[in-house]
């Protein structure tokens, strides 16, 4: 029995494991085909699978955008850019260099150690994330309870994965476009589910209903669908 009782636990660790998986997969899907649909993604937790993670993403989104990463410390000229004082003396006139906000429009920053990215930098970052000029993957390596990236960032982002438990990914998925054009919205009973579910777990932001019926609706274009189920809904 004990035995018996052994193995089920085990059996019921690795069916969360692995549906853990399938839920940071489909978030990192999701993500990389629209990424200025969902506004960014956070991975908390180092390790290998997060790596994994983040070379999928910067493959398939410089397919049609640019990818930058960001460092927690950047200055806020490099962050957004101002004279180029060598090349304006050299030219006699003023030379503007671009910063990392600008070279990446249309594309995805990356924000390594995002735990300790200083407020100024992330209130520039979501500025640009409402303007749509670019999308964010956060790395977050809190160690405590208490650390996080900023709320200013995250609340802008559709997707918060935890990989600590990860050991590997379940498998590659090949990238298919999502067309939400395709897919009808969601009715007046599917919209009331999303918001029941968001006040029954304390969820206040109108971001996160925003992006849980867009999410819905990508999940439908993803299996083929035009109108959302209750699968969709789900997930």
């Amino acid at each position: 029995d004990r035995a018996r009782a052994g193995r089920t636990v085990r059996v019921s660790q690795a069916a969360a494991i692995d549906a853990v998986v399938s839920d940071a997969e489909l978030a990192l899907h999701l993500f990389v085909s629209n990424p200025s649909l969902f506004g960014g993604i956070v991975l908390r937790s180092d390790g290998p699978v997060r790596d994994e993670m983040v070379t999928f993403a910067k493959e398939a989104i410089s397919q049609f955008g640019p990818v930058a990463k960001i460092p927690s410390n950047v200055d806020t000229e490099r962050l957004l850019g101002g004279l180029d004082l060598t090349a304006t003396l050299a030219k006699g006139q003023s030379v503007i260099r671009a910063g990392l906000l600008d070279s990446t429009a249309g594309g995805v920053v990356i924000v390594p150690m995002a735990e300790r990215i200083p407020a100024n930098v992330a209130s520039h970052i979501a500025q640009a994330m409402d303007g749509g000029d670019v999308a964010a993957i956060l790395l977050d390596d809190s160690q405590e309870p208490d650390e996080a990236p900023p709320a200013v960032l995250t609340e802008r982002m559709a997707f918060h994965c935890d990989v600590s438990e990860l050991r590997s990914l379940a498998s590659e998925t090949a990238l298919k476009p999502i067309l939400l054009s395709k897919v009808q919205p969601l009715d007046d009973e599917q919209l009331h589910a999303i918001a029941t579910t968001s006040a029954a777990l304390g969820i206040g932001s109108v971001r996160a209903l925003l992006f849980a019926n867009s999410t819905a609706r990508a999940h439908a274009a993803l299996n083929d669908r035009n109108q959302a189920i209750d699968e969709d809904i789900a997930a």
